[in-house]
């Protein structure tokens, strides 16, 4: 009966030790970023979505666009920068509700994360080195981080970081499409070309292969897909929003390669609507809530016919 115990004990201890560890393993691979609502480098502009039509479940998405107001280039010497008004590039930073409880942000104290801080000058720095412009740097196949970084947002005298969280970066560059358009890059001069339009356009080609967005249930672990030169960002539409103004609907060419039970994050906000000057006012973020697909009233085949009709969740100040 004793030693019973002392074994239940020592296991206990041992779990007890292992989570103390993961926790402080998980905590040092965080980075944290206070957000600013006006600085000298960037314009902030938020937006909240609702999961309810898109997903089924009535939650929330914030989506935190850092619109750069300088226009950063860099060479194998070092970086320098050009003011460039008419294309700002965007940081985004999403914010996805937590479907195992229901709060989606946690109260932190700034002193047990002062270690794990960036400033402003280091997440752009994050962002050059993933939009391709450092010359003697290999293309990266994970571009988003997923949980890697997270905002810090201050209320009153409390500081708040959600439970899960995007990072993504893009870079706008309108121009005409005999230019090329990397992915990660938001091109408003692009012809609209749907995703049902160019799946036709797929299958002609490619008579034997299945087109990569319905590959949502297919074996993940293997791919033909080339992210290198396939990848990228198609405009679909323009629309009128609320207000008047032209936005932009567009999405992602890609597929669902991945690691077996996990989030496949890089497909990031696979589906978006960018409103000039306002950053990334909607969109959607199948990877996650088909991971969670479980916990949702809608099946693959609701996934599927999403992808197919391009819906997204837009922000209410903009319907």
């Amino acid at each position: 009966m004793v030693a019973a115990a002392q074994n239940v004990g020592k296991i206990t201890l041992l779990f007890s030790i292992f989570l103390f560890f993961t926790s402080n393993i998980i905590k040092a691979n965080t980075k944290y970023y206070m957000l600013e609502e006006e600085t000298e480098q960037y314009q902030l502009f938020k937006y909240d979505l609702s999961t309810k039509a898109l997903y089924g479940i009535d939650r929330k998405i914030t989506l935190f666009n850092l619109i750069l107001k300088e226009r950063r280039w860099a060479n194998d010497v070092g970086e320098y920068y050009s003011v460039k008004v008419d294309n700002p590039n965007l940081i985004l930073f999403s914010s996805l509700p937590d479907l195992n409880g229901n709060s989606d942000w946690i109260e932190v104290s700034l002193d047990t994360i002062k270690n794990d801080l960036v400033t402003t000058d280091q997440l752009i720095h994050v962002f050059n080195e993933n939009i391709i412009s450092i010359s003697n740097e290999k293309n990266k196949s994970v571009t988003k981080y997923f949980n890697s970084y997270k905002p810090i947002v201050k209320k009153g005298n409390h500081y708040f970081v959600p439970k899960n969280s995007l990072l993504e970066f893009y870079v706008v560059s309108n121009r005409p499409e005999v230019f090329a358009n990397p992915y990660g890059t938001i091109n408003t001069q692009l012809s609209p070309l749907t995703i049902v339009e160019f799946k036709k356009i797929f299958k002609k080609t490619y008579q034997h292969d299945i087109f990569p967005l319905d590959k949502i249930w297919e074996d993940k672990t293997f791919t033909y897909f080339d992210k290198i030169r396939d990848r990228r960002e198609y405009m679909s539409r323009s629309l009128t929003v609320a207000g008047g103004a032209t936005a932009f609907q567009f999405w992602t060419y890609t597929d669902w390669y991945g690691k077996p039970n996990s989030y496949i994050y890089d497909r990031g906000i696979d589906r978006f609507v960018y409103l000039p000057s306002k950053g990334i006012i909607g969109g959607s973020f199948d990877f996650y809530f088909y991971f969670n697909r479980s916990k949702l009233p809608i099946t693959s085949n609701d996934f599927l016919q999403n992808i197919k009709e391009e819906k997204v969740m837009i922000a209410d100040i903009y319907k």
